[in-house]
């Protein structure tokens, strides 16, 4: 995808932004200025970003059904526990609001709950250890290297 022009460079401040965020104040809290450059149809930078925050809500996603398949692996009788368990992470604030955002920190989620569940499967399910469980939880923490080095 060609995005042509690279805004993230140099983009357009602005000039009402106040740097105290954390007061109340009447001033404009966005840092930089949206152009129309940015508004519908997407193209070039836009539509990078945009699908760069889709792909991070999918992984937002998969950490959630994560969270959701490792309740269900340790409370395989009480299933409401596992959907509360999935409630606090998927109605989290903090969040919701990284995995609609560009950063690295949902990848590093998804991969700590692939290894929360590779672990919790082993503890709790009889099955025989074998290779691919080495596997599935040597690909986890590489993932979860990778996205935070």
């Amino acid at each position: 995808m060609d995005t042509g022009r690279d805004v993230c460079d140099n983009p357009l401040e602005n000039p009402f932004w106040g740097y105290r965020s954390w007061e109340v104040g009447t001033d404009n809290k966005n840092m930089y200025i949206h152009t129309p450059a940015e508004a519908f149809p997407w193209q070039g930078e836009a539509l990078a970003a945009r699908l760069v925050r889709f792909l991070n809500v999918l992984v937002g996603a998969g950490t959630v059904l994560f969270v959701y398949a490792t309740g269900r692996t340790i409370w395989a009788k009480r299933p409401w526990l596992a959907v509360g368990s999935t409630a606090l992470i998927a109605f989290s604030p903090m969040f919701l609001y990284m995995a609609g955002t560009i950063n690295n920190d949902v990848i590093a989620s998804l991969s700590g709950a692939a290894v929360m569940y590779t672990c919790m499967r082993l503890l709790f399910n009889e099955a025989p250890l074998h290779w691919r469980w080495g596997i599935y939880f040597g690909l986890g923490y590489a993932l979860a290297l990778m996205s935070k080095f």
